[in-house]
């Protein structure tokens, strides 16, 4: 599929593993462009998601992560590849942090990766999560603007109601990891992290043992100007789809979630007002 060449690269066995799921339409690939602005961190794109099922899963072990084979695609691994030149320049940059020796950790996103959290973490050395959480609702709306759009590659069944079944897969799934990974997981609040928190920033790159980036700080300042408006022109639900929602996702393990994310928050003295929006 193409091999991209690291000239002077940085001894794999340094590395630290970080995996960033969730639910989709959660912001995954937002989180990804957001930590990739530290020069420790290179995570890819569903680099593996032709792996990361059940048929293959067992075949998702550390190598794939070693400098080398990280940037050596090969057939059935991802269809996000570095002939495109977004993703040539997306791995570009990742190629260039290993040429400097600045990564620690290394890893991808993919978002319904959470299902085989177990069997990863029986073959990874302690790694590190990033698991987005989003109101059900907002999640909902966008699984159902997604559905009904022409030419769009997003599955037509994959509309409102999927989105339910797929978000509480996704909640039973982080208050798991929460209990068995403690330390190793943080729970990233979708409205907070897009509203342009900076303290809510913070925590997260505290949680992976790094200094702030002034860089990371421009670049999120950028991305996150428009969250007024963004808020303003979300999709809204039908009367009929919002009691649906209401009614059938784990609206009380979210809550819980909320909790305790923000006890654990405030055991290290990060209180801050939430910026939800729950439409």
């Amino acid at each position: 599929m193409g091999k991209l060449n690291i000239d002077g690269q940085q001894d794999g066995s340094t590395l630290e593993y970080l995996f960033v799921s969730g639910c989709a339409r959660t912001g995954t690939t937002g989180i990804v462009n957001l930590l990739n602005q530290l020069p420790e961190v290179a995570i890819g794109l569903e680099r593996y998601k032709g792996i990361a099922n059940k048929k293959r899963i067992d075949e998702y072990k550390p190598h794939l992560f070693g400098p080398s084979r990280f940037f050596d695609f090969r057939e059935g691994e991802t269809n996000l590849l570095p002939r495109s030149p977004v993703h040539a320049e997306f791995y570009g940059r990742l190629q260039e942090k290993f040429r400097n020796g600045t990564i620690r950790f290394i890893g991808e996103k993919v978002p319904f990766l959470f299902r085989f959290f177990r069997q990863i973490e029986g073959a990874f050395f302690s790694p590190k999560w990033v698991m987005m959480l989003r109101d059900p609702k907002s999640v909902a709306a966008s699984y159902e603007l997604r559905s009904q759009t022409p030419d769009d590659a997003w599955p037509e069944t994959h509309d409102c109601r999927m989105s339910v079944r797929h978000w509480n897969e996704s909640v039973e799934a982080i208050e798991a990891m929460a209990k068995e990974l403690p330390g190793r997981v943080f729970v990233c609040e979708y409205e907070r992290i897009y509203s342009g928190d900076i303290a809510y920033l913070e925590t997260l790159v505290r949680f992976l043992n790094l200094p702030m980036s002034g860089h990371l700080v421009d670049h999120y300042r950028i991305v996150t100007a428009d969250w007024a408006e963004r808020v303003r022109s979300q999709r809204r639900l039908s009367i009929e789809q919002r009691e649906f929602v209401q009614e059938t996702a784990a609206i009380e393990a979210y809550e819980r979630i909320l909790a305790e994310s923000f006890s654990s928050e405030s055991r290290h003295g990060d209180i801050g007002d939430r910026n939800c929006c729950l439409t």
